[in-house]
């Protein structure tokens, strides 16, 4: 069979179906090769399909670790003093509203230091202190303000009330 070359298309197609195309194809590569580098040619391939085979997890999702990551410690960052524009108004006017309600806040530990304990006040009590209140509104201008907070606030009370009982 050395003298392939020599033989017809139609008798060499024959001759492959006849033998099968593996050994027609290995037949074929001894005659242009070694045998060793026909073996090794051969022994690449089933590699690479061996490889194939087990790289099938490739084309699956990752799988995602359940643990978090342990967290860098940052540096710690130094106090810095800033001009007090920079200060949120909010916190100032905390402040000061801190220091106006104090002597409310000292009267208050002194009469519970007294003995004397917190009751509820009586109907006229209650109307004596709303006039008060309404009078300081009215002084600080705010009177309206503060009867449009409540009017809104009803309304909202009596818009629940209407969809509880639908």
């Amino acid at each position: 069979m050395d003298n392939s070359e020599e033989l017809s298309f139609e008798t060499l197609l024959k001759l492959r179906d006849e033998v099968g195309l593996k050994t027609y194809q290995q037949f074929e590569a001894e005659k242009y090769y070694n045998k060793n580098e026909t073996e090794q040619a051969l022994n690449r391939k089933r590699k690479m399909k061996e490889s194939k085979t087990n790289s099938d997890d490739d084309e699956a999702p990752v799988e995602i670790s359940s643990k978090r990551p342990f967290k860098k410690n940052k540096p710690s960052q130094k106090w810095r003093i800033e001009a007090p524009r920079n200060i949120n108004p909010r916190f100032l006017n905390r402040e000061v509203n801190k220091k106006q309600n104090q002597p409310k806040n000292n009267k208050n530990v002194e009469i519970l230091n007294d003995g004397t304990k917190f009751y509820k006040t009586k109907k006229v009590q209650r109307t004596e202190e709303l006039v008060n209140k309404f009078i300081e509104l009215k002084k600080n201008g705010q009177l309206e303000k503060h009867l449009d907070k409540r009017r809104k606030k009803i309304a909202g009370k009596e818009r629940k009330k209407m969809n509880i009982e639908k």
